[in-house]
């Protein structure tokens, strides 16, 4: 009698045993090849309807930066899709790196700097443990907290995987990560609710051509109606997946007088945009655009080719 319970002692050991190395083995990192993140985003000052639809993409190719690999990561902005400013423009991003369950990112374009932050971490938690991770934005290294809700087993074609569901102090802003996806407001946007008043909400989640993954539930918080169209195609043409970095280049930026403008392609006019979407500067291409007489603060560069075509969109921050 002795014997048998020890013997049913040891087989629940190596159960328990088993089924952890499983979980542990189960683990589904970022992907390292084409991989793209459909998301959609709504500015509160919006008019009615309008929106951005942003892509996250990864070709596969490598960058570096101190020494260590990233994978090259690109975004493809649609913006305003169906008004008069319809226009579809492509910036290098950056790259993303993961070690040991934390996935590193780092992107001048965004930041401003090439500071690598950790904005992921994926390694165990359980209901009411606190994880810290950094925000891809300018001007912030610190680490914020997170408070774990939940965490779940969710089905991403066909596969389990483990989703942590978040807030922050207050419980105000909720958001979930995903292994190998990243969070429900879009893969480099992780964390940004508690930082500004425009929404973000990844729709689609494609490996190589194939849709892995559909968001059941954007909150599109600042979108008003009609809203985005968050239908997901089932296959994602590879030709979509920007190759080439942008053909742009400002400095410095910020700026405190003039900024210089380099561009590959034709450039005919400049528009210059403030943080709330009103036209402040409509003129003829120039190398060198004097901006000493704007305030301080973030400007948006439309640059225009041929028969108005935008070439591209440029942040500029003016100090």
């Amino acid at each position: 009698m002795k014997s048998g319970f020890l013997q049913s002692i040891v087989i629940l050991l190596l159960a328990c045993f088993i089924s952890n190395q499983v979980a542990a083995q189960s683990y589904h990192p970022m992907p390292t090849a084409s991989a793209q993140w459909n998301m959609a985003r709504c500015w509160y000052f919006y008019p009615a309807g309008w929106h951005d639809l942003y892509y996250i993409t990864m070709d596969g190719t490598d960058t570096t930066l101190n020494g260590k690999t990233y994978k090259k990561l690109f975004h493809t902005t649609h913006h305003a899709p169906g008004t008069a400013f319809d226009s579809i423009y492509t910036n290098y991003l950056g790259g993303m790196r993961e070690v040991n369950k934390q996935v590193f990112m780092f992107s001048e374009w965004l930041c401003l700097d090439t500071i690598a932050r950790m904005i992921y971490d994926f390694n165990d938690v359980v209901q009411g443990d606190t994880i810290y991770t950094q925000v891809l934005t300018n001007g912030l290294t610190q680490f914020i907290p997170h408070l774990v809700t939940g965490v779940v087993e969710i089905d991403v074609n066909g596969s389990p995987r483990r989703q942590i569901h978040l807030t922050d102090e207050n419980g105000f802003f909720n958001e979930t990560w995903t292994e190998g996806i990243g969070s429900s407001m879009g893969l480099v946007y992780a964390t940004y609710g508690l930082l500004t008043d425009n929404s973000y909400d990844l729709n689609c989640f494609y490996e190589g051509s194939n849709l892995r993954y559909t968001n059941p539930s954007p909150s599109y918080a600042f979108c008003t109606p009609p809203y985005p169209n968050s239908e997901c195609l089932p296959v994602l043409s590879a030709q979509d997946l920007p190759k080439d970095e942008p053909q742009v280049n400002l400095f410095p930026n910020p700026v405190l007088s003039t900024l210089v403008i380099e561009s590959a392609e034709h450039i005919e006019s400049i528009q210059l945009y403030n943080a709330i979407g009103m036209k402040i500067l409509d003129v003829p291409f120039t190398p060198e655009l004097n901006m000493s007489c704007f305030s301080t603060g973030i400007y948006f560069l439309r640059l225009t080719g041929k028969s108005h075509g935008v070439v591209s969109v440029e942040r500029v921050f003016k100090g």
